[in-house]
């Protein structure tokens, strides 16, 4: 009954960064796969400087509470 909080993506784009990073053609420090999660990112790594310990009490994160109703092998929707 185990299911991930997200839904798995194609491992292509990653090999494909991975190639351009070790060739020299991409020089940025951080790359992000797939791209579209970019803005998600860069948010929750925001959220802990901001938040207060009352947050959230007595409930579940989204992705956490989605991972509960997920069934295994759930595809990408897109």
């Amino acid at each position: 009954m185990l299911a991930f909080p997200r839904a798995q993506f194609d491992p292509e784009a990653v090999y494909a960064t991975l190639t351009s990073v070790a060739a020299g053609e991409v020089d940025s420090f951080r790359n992000l796969v797939p791209t579209s999660m970019l803005e998600e990112t860069k948010r929750l790594q925001q959220v802990p400087w901001e938040r207060k310990v009352t947050d959230g009490l007595g409930t579940r994160h989204q992705a956490i509470q989605h991972s509960y109703e997920m069934q295994p092998e759930t595809p990408l929707a897109s």
